[in-house]
């Protein structure tokens, strides 16, 4: 209810019913006095009132579509429910799609039980993946094709969403061994059908179908490309049927991530390279699964994980030296053991040998973002989403970065799409936003909801003890103080990614420093995301900061790559921070 009379303000609806009523009272007013001279008959008046009455509902659904601009006249209002599936305009998004764009939707699952929709996507991500091979084209990211499924948009709300010119839509249908994929290529200017197929054949064909369907989605779009693909776009990855299944079954999975889901992809990776041991892309795929594993599933050992991704993805490399999402594991891994150096270099293999790859862009944005290079991270970031609108977490981390350079509108704005799409990290944003239009009370209350969505095992009213200490009066600072001490020297774990934040945020940064050293924080990037946030320069001139970043070493990663943007570096390489 709340965030239909959001939308009903944000339609100027309300201004338009107060406009129409006095409008009409005035009508009625003339037509009466007309009236009583003697001038207009009855009617004119019954006429009057009676009109205004009964145009009045029309008169707000014209509000809702419309709206009216002084210089540009009548407008149509952005959709409120297309808002939320990534279809709002952007500032870097261009309005006609290039003729060399393609989404490829996921595939109905067409078998009698109903149960092959793992099978369906996975082999729609295949194409997907093999299409953004193709050089020239531009295929819209998965997660933001993936987010349509289910969704009632026709293909040209589909397409202007995406931003594409063409759609790849497709259905599987599996009995036993046997197996049918049909697909069509949909022109989007005029639903043109340029081509369809279809295969059949058994589980060991699946490779060849997704390389026959690429290949031909490609030559189809030759005329448009003016291009020639003639090598293999998908390459037969195992000979293992059975490995393949539990494969694309663990995949669906990881892209779920959330409750038990990603120890449950761990465990059909872990079957898959059982049956194929030399299956190099589920041994990537396990140990992405295993870096993200203490991030999404309280009470894992964050260090044993990462031990495991670790020699996962060490597994994964001998098999396939040139895996990219192998060494964006180890990035993470190295970001996580505060190996800056080693980190960057890693990904920077990674971005090298897939740079169409939305994955890996977004694991070294967010590193960007923890070493203090904001300005490089959004660059980072809008390239993402400029392909991948609904990717929810790239949004999120667009919109941190923008707050943090000060550019409050754009961060509102990606930071409310990312809240839309159901991140409610993002309010930790929007809660300085609203803090800087002097909306403390909200402040407060979006940062509890922002506590709530980092994972946290703080009550309601601890979530909400917590925001009031950040954008509260003295009184709520110092109690929220006293229940962090009360917290951290309490038994058992102390690892709320929140504190250390909380702590940058209100100026104590001793005190977060040294709970950063002690390794209580569960999430040591939201750190550094305050500390280089507009209201931290008191952590970042402290003299601990300048000791903790040099014992860490990301001072030799600042020399070797790049200063953070709020440095100022001497000529003999001293360093101050703003």
């Amino acid at each position: 209810m709340n965030e239909f009379i959001k939308e009903l303000r944000r339609r100027h609806v309300p201004r338009f019913a107060v406009i129409y009523i006095v409008t009409a009272w005035l009508a009625l007013q003339v037509a009466t006095t007309l009236l009583e001279a003697g001038i207009v008959p009855q009617i004119v008046a019954t006429i009057v009132f009676y009109g205004s009455l009964i145009a009045f509902p029309f008169a707000l659904v014209f509000a809702w579509v419309f709206d009216i601009d002084l210089k540009k006249g009548l407008i149509p209002t952005s959709g409120f429910e297309q808002a939320g599936t990534g279809d709002e305009v952007r500032a870097n998004q261009p309005r006609i799609p290039p003729a060399k764009s393609i989404a490829v939707l996921p595939f109905a699952d067409r078998s009698v039980g109903g149960d092959q929709g793992f099978l369906s996507d996975g082999i729609a991500e295949e194409i997907l993946n093999a299409l953004v091979k193709v050089e020239g084209l531009r295929v819209a990211g998965r997660t933001s094709s993936f987010a349509l499924n289910g969704k009632d948009f026709d293909l040209p709300t589909i397409c202007k969403m995406l931003n594409v010119a063409h759609v790849l839509e497709g259905s599987v249908r599996k009995q036993g061994d046997r197996i049918r994929v049909t697909t069509q290529l949909i022109k989007a200017e005029d639903g043109f059908h340029q081509w369809s197929e279809t295969f059949d054949g058994c589980m060991d064909d699946i490779f060849d179908f997704e390389d026959q369907i690429s290949l031909a989605v490609a030559s189809e779009l030759e005329v448009v490309l003016s291009e020639k693909k003639d090598d293999h776009l998908v390459v037969k990855c195992t000979d293992n049927s059975d490995a393949y299944t539990l494969f694309l079954q663990g995949k669906a999975l990881f892209a779920q991530r959330i409750g038990d889901n990603l120890p449950k992809a761990i465990a059909l990776f872990e079957e898959a390279v059982a049956k194929d041991p030399l299956f190099a892309r589920a041994w990537t795929a396990m140990a992405r699964a295993q870096v993200l594993l203490p991030t999404y599933v309280r009470g894992v050992d964050r260090y044993e994980s990462m031990n495991q991704a670790e020699q996962t993805a060490r597994k994964a490399l001998s098999l396939n030296p040139k895996s990219d999402g192998a060494h964006a594991v180890l990035g993470s891994v190295n970001l996580e053991r505060r190996n800056y150096v080693e980190m960057q270099r890693e990904y920077k293999t990674a971005l090298a040998l897939s740079p169409e790859d939305m994955t890996t862009p977004q694991w070294y944005a967010q590193s960007l973002l923890t070493v203090g290079r904001i300005e490089k991270a959004e660059k980072v970031l809008k390239r993402i989403v400029d392909v991948d609108p609904v990717a929810i977490l790239a949004v999120h981390f667009l919109s941190l970065a923008q707050w943090i350079r000060g550019d409050m509108e754009g961060s509102e704005l990606n930071g409310t799409q990312a809240l839309k799409m159901g991140f409610l990290g993002a309010n930790l944003q929007l809660a300085e936003i609203a803090a800087a239009r002097g909306d403390a009370d909200r402040a407060g209350l979006l940062t509890a909801d922002a506590i709530l969505g980092l994972a946290t095992d703080f009550s309601d009213e601890e979530r909400a003890l917590l925001g009031r200490g950040v954008f509260g009066n003295a009184k709520d600072r110092v109690r929220a103080l006293e229940f962090v001490d009360s917290y951290m020297s309490s038994d058992g774990p102390q690892a709320e990614p929140f504190i250390p934040y909380f702590l940058v945020r209100i100026g104590e940064p001793e005190r977060a420093i040294k709970l950063f050293r002690t390794a209580k924080a569960s999430v040591e990037a939201l750190f550094f995301y305050g500390v280089w946030g507009p209201h931290s320069a008191k952590t970042r001139q402290h003299p601990e900061f300048r000791k903790l970043v040099e014992e860490i070493g990301m001072v030799d990663y600042w020399r070797e790559y790049s200063w953070p943007d709020s440095s100022t570096v001497s000529p003999d390489g001293d360093f101050t921070f703003a």
